[in-house]
C-alpha cells in the first residue's frame, strides 16, 4: 500500500469515529426537570435527609437544559414485557405482582407489603372505588386517594396503565408537597409552595389543565422546563425526569437532599438524571426495572406514579417530618 494511501485510510476510520462519536455522546434525555450546571433547591448546599454532611452534587440545578424533544415522545415508551418495573407491575394472569428480586432493584422484593405494613397508610381504605385495579399498585392507589395526591378519571375508574403527561405529573406531584405541609410534624418547619399567577410558559395558558400546579412549581426549582421556554403540559414524563423531580421536590420541602446513592443502573450512565436515578432508587422511591437497569426513557404509568408518591410519604413519616393520614394535622 503506497502511502497516500494509508493515509487516506486512516482519514477515512477518523471521520467514521468521529461520526459514532458525536451521535452517541449527547445526554440520553434532557429538558424537562433535567440538570443544569449552576444553583441549588435550597439556594445553598443542603446536607441529606439522615444527618450527613454529603453535599448533593447536582442540587436541582435550573440552567443548562437541553433542547431534547425526540427523546421525550411517544416513541421513547418502551413495551417489552421485560422493561417493566419490577414491583410497579402486574406480572400474572391472576393479578398478583412479581416479588422475585433483580439485580438493579434496590431489595424491596415487595413493595405492596411495604406500603400495606406503612403507617402512614394504615388509615387508608382496605377496598377501592375503582373497579380496575389489579394487586400492582393496589395499596398504593388506596393512600394516595385518601390523601388527595390522586384521583382517578372518573368515579370507578382510575386507570393505572395510562402514561402520565407532564401536567398531571405537576399536579400531583403539588398536591403531595401541600399534603405534607398539611400533615407537618411538631416542630418541623416543611416548604410550601408559593402562590402564583402565572406559569411563564408559552404553552400554558389560564385554560391549560394543571396550569395551576404548573405555576406554583414553577416558583421553586422543583420543575424545569425547556430552554424555548415550553412545558409541554401533554408531554409524557419518563422515568429519568420523574426521578429528578421526586429528588428535587424532597429537598425543596426538607431542606436537606436524599443521600447520594451508589451507582445501581447500567443504561444510565449518559443520563443527566443518573444522580437523581440513584438516590430516589437508595431511597426506595423509584425501583429499577432488573438486570441493574433504570429504563430511563421508559414513560411513567398513572400507577407507578401512585406509588413513587406514596413511598415518598412513607419515607418522610419515617424521618419523623410528617404524621400519619390518620394522625391529625398539628396546623
Amino acid at each position: 500500500m503506497k502511502m497516500d494511501q494509508f493515509f487516506g485510510l486512516l482519514l477515512i476510520l477518523l471521520a467514521i469515529y468521529l461520526g459514532v462519536t458525536a451521535t452517541t455522546g449527547g445526554d440520553l434525555d434532557g429538558g424537562l426537570f433535567s440538570q443544569g450546571d449552576n444553583g441549588s433547591v435550597d439556594g445553598g448546599g443542603a446536607g441529606t435527609d439522615d444527618g450527613g454532611s454529603k453535599q448533593r452534587a447536582d442540587g436541582g440545578k435550573r440552567s443548562g437544559d437541553r433542547h431534547t424533544h425526540a427523546h421525550e415522545h411517544d416513541g421513547e415508551v418502551h413495551t417489552h414485557k421485560h422493561d417493566v418495573d419490577d414491583d410497579d407491575h402486574d406480572h400474572g394472569h391472576d393479578g398478583r405482582a412479581s416479588t422475585s428480586g433483580s439485580n438493579g432493584s434496590n431489595g424491596s422484593n415487595d413493595s405492596e407489603a411495604v406500603i400495606i405494613r406503612s403507617d402512614f397508610c394504615a388509615a387508608a381504605p382496605q377496598r377501592s372505588a375503582y373497579s380496575d385495579l389489579g394487586r400492582a399498585n393496589d395499596a398504593a392507589i388506596r393512600c394516595v386517594d385518601a390523601a388527595g395526591i390522586m384521583t382517578g378519571t372518573s368515579a370507578t375508574q382510575f386507570d393505572p396503565a395510562a402514561a402520565v403527561t407532564r401536567g398531571q405529573a405537576a399536579d400531583a406531584v403539588a398536591a403531595m408537597i401541600d399534603k405534607a405541609n398539611e400533615l407537618e410534624a411538631k416542630d418541623v418547619e416543611l416548604r410550601d409552595l408559593p402562590p402564583a399567577d402565572d406559569a411563564r410558559f408559552e404553552d400554558v395558558t389560564a385554560d391549560t389543565p394543571h396550569e395551576l400546579a404548573i405555576a406554583r412549581l414553577n416558583e421553586t426549582p422543583v420543575l424545569q422546563g425547556y430552554v424555548d421556554a415550553r412545558y409541554e403540559p401533554r408531554g409524557k414524563v419518563t422515568r429519568a425526569q420523574m426521578a429528578s423531580m421526586l429528588d428535587r421536590a424532597y429537598q425543596y420541602m426538607n431542606s436537606a437532599a436524599l443521600p447520594i446513592g451508589r451507582d445501581r443502573f447500567r443504561d444510565d450512565e449518559q443520563s443527566v438524571h443518573e444522580e437523581s436515578i440513584n438516590s430516589v432508587a437508595g431511597a426506595d422511591i423509584m425501583h429499577g426495572v432488573g438486570n441493574r437497569r433504570f429504563a430511563p426513557r421508559r414513560s411513567v404509568r398513572r400507577g407507578e406514579l401512585a406509588s413513587y408518591l406514596t413511598r415518598m410519604m412513607i419515607r418522610m413519616e419515617d424521618k419523623d417530618r410528617i404524621l400519619p393520614l390518620s394522625d391529625t394535622p398539628t396546623k
